[in-house]
């Protein structure tokens, strides 16, 4: 009887470890960026980017900090501040932090991914988790920026035509 219950305790200290990890927050963070002028960012015009932390968990998320990293040689912080942290983010919830950098110089983007730094319990350590990346961010010169997928297209077209008229036109 004494085994019987030993083994009773040993099940119930098994199934409370196993509910205690299973009920851990759990935070996803997704990146974006788009531009305030224009479909494609260019010099001197602001882009927004955003950071959206969701807790897909069975638990809240305590002390909850999102640190962005950017390449200074390439944008400018117009608005807002590149960090920023909360309380908590509840089972379910989302926060989204947002802010506006400036393009300094053409090429493509070095973005980074942001750092999103939290606790799964008041008085549990800080764990990392990273948001999605964006690759391939191309900023414009600014006069590029108005004729992206115009000027080189009506040129290819009046090439293509002519073409096509000496082809026509020759055997006849």
């Amino acid at each position: 009887e004494l085994r019987f219950t030993t083994m009773k305790v040993v099940l119930l200290v098994l199934a409370l470890c196993i509910a205690l990890v299973a009920a851990e927050p759990v935070l996803v963070s997704k990146k974006s960026a788009y531009s305030t002028v224009g479909s494609e960012p260019s010099i001197g015009n602001p882009v927004v980017f955003s950071v959206d932390v969701f807790n897909i968990g069975d638990s809240d998320a305590f002390d909850v900090s999102i640190n962005d990293r950017w390449n200074p040689e390439q944008l400018e912080l117009t608005t807002g501040s590149v960090g920023a942290s909360v309380a908590s983010i509840p089972a379910g919830g989302k926060v989204t932090h947002s802010y506006v950098m400036t393009p300094t110089s053409a090429g493509f983007l070095d973005v980074r991914r942001a750092a999103v730094d939290y606790k799964p319990c008041e008085n549990c350590q800080q764990q990392l988790s990273v948001s999605t990346s964006i690759n391939g961010i191309r900023v414009y010169e600014t006069a590029d920026s108005t004729t992206v997928g115009t000027g080189s297209h009506f040129r290819e077209w009046i090439i293509f035509l002519t073409l096509c008229f000496v082809t026509v036109a020759a055997p006849a």
